[in-house]
C-alpha cells in the first residue's frame, strides 16, 4: 500500500517537473532576444567599466564591435533549450568549432590580459542570473511555485554549457596560434634565405664585377702613364668613381645588415640611409625631423625603433600611394615621441588587424610588440583617402644606456 503511494507521488512530481520544464523552455523561447538584450547590454557594461579611461571602451564603441559575443550566447541558450527539450547533451558544436575569430579575439587571453580580471565567471554569472531572473519572474507570474533549488539545478547545466563552449573555442585558439607560430618560423626562415639570396646576388651582379673592372683599368692607365698624360690622370678619375661605386654599393648592403649600423653610429643613421634607399626604389620623398637636442639611440632599443620605422615606410611604399611622407622625433615630458606619417589612401585598420591575424600577415602586430618590448605605445590612426599617422611614445627610462 505504502509502496503503492509513493510511486504514485513519485509519478506526479515527475509529470510537475515535465510540465514546469515545458513551461521554462516556453519561456526562454518567447524571451530569447530580451534575455540576449539585457546580457548584451550588462556585458558592454561591465567590460566598460573595467577600463573606465579607454576611448575604445565605451559604450557606444562597445555595441558595435561586440557583436559576436551576443551571438555566441545566442548559440549557448538554443543549446540550453536543446538540452531541456531531449534531456540530453546532443547539439551541433560546429559553429563553435569554426569560429577562430571569436576564440582569438574574445576567449584566449592575451599578454596583456589580467589573469586575476575573473572575466569569465563574472561574464558567465550575468547571463545565468540574467535567465534565472526571468524564469522565475514568468513562473511566478503564471502562479507556478517553484523553488530556487530546482530553478538551480536546471541553471547548472546550462553552466555546464558555457563551459564546454569555453573549453571549445580555447581549443580552436591555441591551435591557431600554434599554426600561427609554425608559419611565423617557415616565414622568418624563408626571409633568411631570400635575404641571403639577394646580398649574393647583389655581391655577385655589383661589387664584384666593379672590383674585376679594376685590375683591367690599372692595365690601361699603366700603358698610358708615358704616352698620354691626359688620358692618364682621366682613367685614374674613373677608377676613383669605380671605386667610390663599390664603397656605395658595399654601403647599401650593409645597410641590411642594419644592427650593426645602428649600434655604431645610431638610429638616425641607420633611417637616413634606409630612406635614401627608399626613395630610390619608390620614388616617395620621406622627410625627417629631429628635435635640437636629440640624443642619439642605439643597441637594442635602436634596433627595435628601426625595424617599426622600416616597417611603416615599407607599408608606405607598398600600399599606400603617398605622394610623401614624414617621420618626426619630439620630446615629450619624460618621452621620446616618434610620428610616421603619409598622404596616402589610408585604411581600415580594424579589417587589416583581423585579416593580419588569420592571414598570418604579421606586420603591424611585430610593430606593436617591438614597441610594448620597450614599454612603450604605439597609436595608428588612418582615414580612409587622406592618410596613415603612426604614433609612438616611448619613456626615456626605456633609452637609457643607449643614448648619446
Amino acid at each position: 500500500m505504502n509502496a503503492g503511494i509513493g510511486q504514485i507521488k513519485d509519478e506526479k512530481a515527475t509529470a510537475e517537473i515535465k510540465r514546469i520544464k515545458i513551461k521554462i523552455i516556453k519561456i526562454l523561447k518567447e524571451n530569447k532576444d530580451n534575455i540576449l538584450k539585457d546580457f548584451y547590454n550588462a556585458y558592454c557594461h561591465y567590460i566598460s567599466d573595467r577600463h573606465p579611461n579607454e576611448k575604445k571602451r565605451e559604450i557606444e564603441y562597445l555595441l558595435k564591435v561586440c557583436i559576436p559575443v551576443k551571438n555566441r550566447f545566442s548559440i549557448i541558450l538554443d543549446r540550453f533549450i536543446s538540452f531541456l527539450e531531449k534531456g540530453f547533451y546532443d547539439y551541433d558544436l560546429s559553429t563553435s568549432e569554426k569560429d577562430t575569430i571569436y576564440a582569438m579575439k574574445y576567449v584566449v587571453p592575451a599578454h596583456y590580459k589580467d589573469l586575476k580580471s575573473h572575466d569569465i565567471i563574472m561574464v558567465t554569472k550575468s547571463f545565468v542570473d540574467i535567465i534565472g531572473n526571468y524564469i522565475s519572474t514568468r513562473l511566478a507570474d503564471k502562479r507556478y511555485i517553484i523553488s530556487d533549488e530546482r530553478i538551480a539545478g536546471c541553471l547548472n547545466s546550462l553552466i555546464y554549457i558555457i563551459f564546454e563552449d569555453l573549453w571549445v573555442s580555447s581549443v580552436v585558439g591555441f591551435r591557431h596560434q600554434h599554426k600561427l607560430i609554425r608559419e611565423l618560423l617557415s616565414n622568418i626562415t624563408k626571409a633568411q634565405e631570400e635575404t641571403s639570396q639577394r646580398l649574393a646576388e647583389e655581391i655577385h651582379n655589383e661589387v664584384l664585377q666593379l672590383l674585376a673592372a679594376i685590375p683591367v683599368k690599372l692595365e690601361i692607365v699603366d700603358g698610358l702613364a708615358e704616352k698620354d698624360i691626359k688620358g692618364w690622370k682621366k682613367e685614374i678619375r674613373n677608377i676613383k668613381s669605380l671605386i667610390n661605386d663599390i664603397v656605395d654599393g658595399l654601403r647599401d648592403l650593409s645597410g641590411e645588415l642594419c644592427s650593426f649600423w645602428t649600434d655604431r653610429k645610431g638610429l638616425t643613421f641607420s633611417i637616413k640611409n634606409f630612406i635614401r634607399r627608399f626613395e630610390m626604389i619608390y620614388r616617395i620623398p620621406v622627410g625627417i625631423v629631429l628635435p635640437k637636442n636629440y640624443r642619439e639611440i642605439r643597441g637594442f632599443p635602436g634596433l627595435m625603433l628601426f625595424r617599426v620605422i622600416q616597417e611603416a615606410l615599407h607599408n608606405i611604399g607598398k600600399h599606400s600611394k603617398a605622394k610623401k611622407a614624414k617621420i618626426v622625433f619630439k620630446e615629450y615630458e619624460k618621452n621620446l615621441f616618434i610620428s610616421v606619417k603619409d598622404n596616402g589612401s589610408g585604411f581600415d585598420l580594424q579589417k587589416i588587424l583581423e585579416r593580419s591575424i588569420f592571414d598570418g600577415n604579421l606586420g603591424l602586430i611585430f610593430m606593436k610588440e617591438r614597441i610594448k618590448s620597450l614599454k612603450g605605445k604605439m597609436e595608428i590612426n588612418s582615414v580612409i583617402g587622406k592618410g596613415t599617422e603612426i604614433k609612438i611614445l616611448i619613456p626615456y627610462d626605456s633609452l637609457t644606456g643607449s643614448m648619446d
